[in-house]
């Protein structure tokens, strides 16, 4: 049986094998999504001021981007993953996110805030 646990921004994927004497789950895949989230959230937010003639929140939102993507990319080598899963699930995330913000905008200074802090 496969199951997928999320808690605190953390997934988890674990299998669990049964038998009448063994009950063993064995975590396959764990990776936090926190930086995946903050760095689609830079990366949109650095998308929207790429043409701004002051390109200071531009530059501002390109690192915060570039060290979340750092992050994420640690997380999936951690959890046995590549730099070609990082990058699959940073674009999977991007468009997620840009879908979420496009019709809930006003959730974009609640994850701001909590992705400035990271």
């Amino acid at each position: 049986m496969l199951k997928i646990l999320a808690v605190a921004g953390i997934a988890v994927l674990s299998a669990a094998t049964a038998s009448a004497q063994d009950q063993t789950v064995k975590a396959v895949y764990i990776h936090d999504q926190r930086p995946f989230l903050c760095g689609a959230l830079f990366q949109l937010l650095s998308d929207a001021h790429a043409e701004d003639k002051d390109r200071q929140v531009f530059d501002h939102y390109s690192a915060k981007f570039n060290l979340s993507f750092e992050r994420a990319k640690a997380n999936i080598r951690n959890a046995g993953g590549d730099s070609d899963d990082a990058h699959l699930k940073m674009q999977e995330a991007v468009n997620s996110m840009g879908k979420l913000l496009a019709r809930k905008k006003a959730m974009t200074g609640h994850l701001l805030s909590s992705c400035e802090r990271s």
